[in-house]
């Protein structure tokens, strides 16, 4: 067995397992065939060598490594040939039924590199069959496909989560991060994890989806840049993940190598999906790639080959489907193909078209009682989308950037997206020659999104600017939902007057043509007309109105609005036992919807119910949470009417906290994040605090 030259790392898990099933620790009968399977470049050979030594004291007459392609075990194998694998061939005889282990031998044999020799796998069944003390531990890309052989899937290092800014600290453990530092320090011993470079490393060793072999390439690169300057170098990664160790064998000194050893072994259709995959980002359903490798046909066949050779990753989702998705350095290398082959623009084309058919069925869906999974399911196809976007944009197609950014421009509000959905509607508007009704289209969803924004002289002027444009084409759903968006804006602006002429246009509209959705969207325009101008009773009235009939339409946003909106309107008016029920039901709702926006209306309200009833404490925690919330997101500041409605209760907290106190539980919620403001506000002291028995 060769020594290997560097420690295993992050591996234990792995290793413990494999040992325990070599020696039939965890089964009634030890595995004899064990296969580890894994794309190039994830370790195998290196954790075969780790379990083969930690094994080896079970195998009386040792461990024998195989390094492929110098094995081969053909059906007319010589005398040397069965004597190397621990068997004693028979004198006679083409098969080797009748073979026997030498002198009782127990022996393990490690068969490195398996994935090219497939065709000799009934050889190797032969093997295990006429020698029972033989035990076979292989490496390969695919399993080898025998009967009572024991897959094991080798996957990536985890790479350190990236939802803030890591420090070092933080990052230290990650075995990822540890592969890094160690091969970075035999090539920069001076080389050291610090704050000033755990941001960049922990991004590499994501960008890198924390392939082993990828990782060590990039830690050689520290020997002339700063992991900073690798990190700008991956948008290519594939020319910098090159110079391996000399002692490696060639398709393991370049990145690049270790993937194309896999594509070569493909057939034409594997090969050709492969390429046509690498369009995808961040992950794909069987439809999709169904919709985008159509050229090649039958696409389940090919995409069960990607998946066995380890260069297509399937993951089992929680909701019972299967996704699939390329590892970084994998999904460069087949860009690389595809574009070398012609077939970029018809693959990018047909994927646009795929997710714009996508988006156009989810628009509708969220505003009704299946919302909750369609968000979710957009949430999944966010890169995919953008991807969409961007060639869209390039081609230029902006026939289908418009509507995509229409079907859309709900979910961007949803999620807090409108800074980015803005940009990419402002960049086709840009283009020009637009047909009328996407350009409406486009310029009502940029006033919407700009509204969200707090910028509401350019919401104004869109919306404006799209109410005329529907009118003229008569589109009654897009002149209502463009009244109440204009209504909204105006209340915002303070142009009271203004938002309820608007509102009960539409209202009017809304009842004569039988449209329940608007009629809920007109009143809520007219109860927030109500709340701002300090008509706390008729602003109450106004969403009691429309909460039933939010409830029989299943629109989740709005019921989270009204109930939001009902608790600010019972706070205005002292009652603040409902006022805090009212906002932690609207929290609730918020929350499992994702509404960032209607989090953080409720925790103000639920802030102020705690300042009502002597919770100061608490009260500046969920205040600085809020606040917190809305600048994460981009949303706007407090408007006139919100200081209204709660610097009544937030002006005492400093005096009765004092200025230090204050300060410190302001930063402690700005700090919580969205989870621990939720259950701060959530927890039973919250509803001590609605009831006024808190202290």
């Amino acid at each position: 067995m060769p020594a290997p030259p560097t420690p295993l790392i992050g591996r234990d898990d792995d290793v413990a397992a494999l040992v325990a099933a070599l020696r039939g620790a965890a089964a009634a009968a030890p595995a004899r065939l064990v296969t580890l399977t894994g794309p190039g470049g994830v370790g195998k050979t290196r954790l075969a060598l780790a379990v083969a030594a930690d094994v080896a004291a079970w195998f009386p007459d040792g461990v024998a490594f195989a390094p492929s392609p110098r094995w081969t075990i053909p059906r007319s194998s010589s005398r040397r040939s069965w004597r190397r694998s621990g068997c004693a061939r028979p004198a006679a005889g083409r098969h080797a039924r009748a073979a026997r282990p030498s002198r009782g031998q127990h022996l393990l044999l490690v068969l490195d590199n398996c994935e090219h020799l497939l065709d000799a796998a009934p050889d190797i069944a032969d093997l295990l069959a006429d020698c029972p003390g033989l035990a076979i531990l292989a490496t390969s890309r695919a399993p080898l496909r025998l009967r009572g052989e024991r897959e094991w899937p080798v996957a990536p290092l985890a790479p350190p989560e990236l939802a803030r800014l890591p420090t070092a600290g933080e990052i230290a453990g990650n075995p990822a991060v540890r592969l890094f530092v160690e091969r970075a320090r035999e090539v920069a011993p001076g080389f050291a994890l610090a704050q000033a470079n755990a941001a960049a490393v922990a991004a590499i060793c994501r960008r890198l989806d924390g392939l082993p072999l990828a990782i060590e390439l990039a830690a050689a690169r520290v020997r002339l840049l700063s992991p900073t300057e690798v990190l700008a170098r991956l948008d290519r990664a594939l020319p910098l993940l090159a110079g391996g160790g000399r002692d490696l064998p060639a398709r393991q000194r370049t990145m690049r190598d270790a993937i194309a050893w896999s594509y070569d072994l493909l057939d034409p259709a594997g090969q050709a999906l492969f390429r046509r995959l690498s369009v995808f980002a961040g992950g794909w359903e069987l439809a999709a790639a169904e919709a985008v490798g159509a050229p090649v046909g039958d696409v389940l066949g090919p995409l069960a080959g990607l998946v066995e050779q380890s260069l297509v990753v399937a993951v089992a989702e929680a909701g019972g489907g299967t996704r699939y998705r390329l590892l970084e350095p994998v999904g460069e290398y087949a860009r690389e193909r595809l574009e070398e082959g012609g077939e970029a623009e018809g693959a990018r084309r047909r994927h646009a078209e795929y997710y714009l058919a996508l988006a156009e069925r989810a628009g509708p869906e969220l505003a009704g009682p299946a919302q909750v999974a369609w968000l979710a399911r957009l949430d999944r196809e966010q890169d995919n989308v953008r991807a969409a976007m961007a060639w869209a944009l390039a081609a230029p197609r902006l026939d289908i950037a418009a509507r995509l950014g229409w079907a859309l421009h709900i979910f961007w509000a949803m999620r807090g997206h409108h800074r980015e959905g803005r940009r990419w509607l402002e960049a086709a508007l840009a283009r020009g020659g637009l047909p009328p009704a996407e350009e409406a289209r486009a310029v009502a969803a940029v006033g919407l999104l700009a509204r969200m924004e707090g910028d509401y002289e350019t919401a104004m002027t869109h919306l404006g600017r799209a109410l005329a444009l529907f009118r003229e084409q008569r589109d009654t759903p897009s002149i209502l939902a463009t009244l109440s968006r204009l209504g909204h804006a105006a209340r915002l602006r303070g142009d009271y007057r203004r938002a309820r002429t608007l509102a009960e246009e539409g209202l009017a509209l809304a009842r004569e043509v039988g449209d329940r959705a608007r009629v809920v969207w007109m009143l809520d325009v007219l109860g927030l007309v109500a709340l701002a101008e300090g008509d706390y009773a008729r602003a109450a009235a106004v969403f009691a109105e429309a909460l039933p009939l939010a409830e029989a339409e299943g629109d989740g946003r709005y019921l989270a609005g009204l109930q939001a909106n009902l608790g600010a309107a019972a706070l205005g008016q002292g009652r603040h036992a409902e006022a805090g029920a009212r906002s932690r039901v609207g929290l609730e709702l918020s929350a499992g919807l994702g509404l960032r926006r209607g989090v953080a209306i409720n925790l103000d309200t639920l802030a102020s119910v705690a300042a009502a009833a002597g919770q100061p404490g608490r009260a500046a925690r969920l205040y600085g949470a809020a606040e917190a919330l809305r600048e994460a997101e981009g949303l706007a500041p407090w408007s006139p009417a919100d200081r209204a409605l709660h610097e009544p209760h937030l002006r005492p907290l400093r005096a009765r906290l004092g200025e230090a106190a204050f300060t410190a539980a302001w930063a402690e919620g700005r700090a919580l994040g969205l989870e621990g403001a939720v259950a701060l506000a959530l927890s039973p002291a919250a509803s001590e605090a609605a009831a006024g028995n808190g202290s």
